[in-house]
């Protein structure tokens, strides 16, 4: 007979039978591993496990979300690894702090939200947290060095057109 194991917010559970994992109320989205698999697998997609959600519905899908699902096989790697995605909190930070960019605020935001998402077992919504603190940093150092340049650009033009009066005074 064999025995699962699956994980609920980054902990792993077991060994359960078959039996077993059914009065723990598994979803077919539940992550689970038996001695010979590979990797972790979704419950729904072990076939001893199959006539578990034979009569089940499927878990309502989130009508409101834009961005698309992450695959299967990246959040079984968050998982299993239990590692939350990066924060990219130091680097938004650092555009904040050294470019004087309000736009990597928004990434610092975002940063601090993704490892309490993902140990809250909202791992779909850590990764959108992740992303969003990556574009906003990105954003932020873009407006930096534009703004920069154009300070630059500026400067010299003023500087050009001093110089070019004072030559008509001569």
């Amino acid at each position: 007979m064999s025995e699962f194991f699956y994980t609920e917010n980054g902990e792993k559970l077991g060994p359960f039978s078959i039996e077993g994992l059914k009065s723990e109320g598994i979803t077919r989205n539940t992550l689970v591993w038996k001695s010979g698999m590979a990797d972790w697998t979704r419950a729904g997609d072990v076939h001893e496990l199959q006539d578990m959600f034979s009569t089940v519905p499927p878990e309502p899908v989130n009508q409101q979300s834009a961005v698309p699902p992450v695959s299967n096989t990246t959040q079984q790697q968050y998982a299993s690894a239990g590692l939350p995605p990066k924060t990219y909190l130091l680097e938004s930070i650092l555009v904040t702090i050294l470019c004087c960019s309000p736009f990597a605020i928004v990434g610092i935001v975002n940063a601090a939200k993704v490892e309490g998402l993902f140990y809250a077992g909202k791992h779909e919504e850590a990764r959108r947290a992740s992303l969003d603190a990556k574009k906003w940093a990105k954003i932020g150092l873009i407006v930096a060095v534009v703004g920069t340049l154009l300070y630059i650009l500026f400067y010299a033009f003023v500087i050009g057109m001093a110089i070019s009066n004072d030559e008509l005074y001569y």
